[in-house]
């Protein structure tokens, strides 16, 4: 009888800690937002003073070689922007119709907006979820609208939950017919049963469409929000059927040391 009670015992011990695991990493994140996190002070090295005497002689090697490293600097800096819009051939920056959807032909006239809704879950391991949705506009003028809401949310015996939400004005610095590449800049919350948190955020994404009806998309954000450094990762793949894309993916989101990741489904609608 004891050996036949162990197993259940061992299955109910693991259920109540991812439980208590997936309770804490909210309670984790709410810390992080909003509790100040003292940095390490570092001394200053010795003998500062004596280094900073020698290198008042920089010789003129000295200063190409700090050229050179500028020069790499600011190359790796551009070439997120450069590159792609090099490939995409887009250097005139024109503003041609909008097409409504991945693989329709652009209209002969007007295209001048098109508008798309999304709904998305996810497993974020430790019996977490997360339920979302989003609303893009684009403009023939490459300027756009993005907004989005994330809800985490523990059910069960240990219910909890927290939102998170963005918004974002968007500019396409590069596209043609196989995708186009966007940045964003605007704000992001937090909202929970302590109250709201509100914060900065930057986007760096890209939608491709190399082959019909497959379609494939990234996005990239670093942000603020309270005390805590928010980055947030995704990427995924879906087929463009009419006006509906049904996707999956991968995403990753870090709110301060405190992180969810986990496989993720959607679907978005376009007009």
């Amino acid at each position: 009888m004891r050996g036949a009670l162990l197993p259940i015992l061992m299955v109910a011990s693991t259920g109540h800690g991812a439980l208590a695991a997936a309770e804490g990493r909210l309670e984790d994140a709410r810390e992080q937002v909003r509790t100040a996190h003292p940095s390490s002070s570092s001394s200053p090295p010795s003998g500062g003073a004596g280094r900073r005497e020698s290198s008042t002689g920089s010789s003129a090697d000295s200063i190409e070689v700090d050229d050179a490293f500028v020069g790499v600097c600011a190359y790796a800096l551009l070439s997120p922007f450069v590159v792609p819009n090099a490939l995409m051939e887009d250097q005139d920056f024109a503003f041609p119709p909008l097409a409504p959807r991945p693989y329709a032909a652009p209209p002969a006239a007007g295209g001048w907006w098109t508008l798309r809704l999304g709904a998305e879950y996810a497993y974020e391991q430790d019996q977490l979820h997360r339920f979302s949705a989003s609303t893009v506009v684009e403009t023939r003028s490459r300027l756009g609208l993005s907004a989005g809401w994330d809800r985490y949310e523990q059910r069960g015996s240990a219910h909890d939950r927290i939102d998170l939400g963005d918004a974002e004005v968007t500019l396409r610095f590069a596209q043609c017919a196989w995708g186009h590449m966007h940045l964003g800049l605007g704000v992001r919350w937090l909202s929970d049963r302590v109250g709201t948190e509100v914060g900065f955020n930057a986007t760096y994404g890209g939608e491709f469409f190399p082959v019909q009806p497959w379609t494939a998309a990234f996005q990239l954000e670093l942000g603020r929000l309270g005390e805590a450094t928010v980055f947030r990762a995704r990427a995924s793949i879906g087929a463009q059927v009419l006006g509906l894309q049904p996707y999956i993916g991968y995403g990753f989101l870090a709110l301060g040391s405190v992180d969810f990741h986990g496989p993720l489904a959607g679907l978005t609608i376009s007009f």
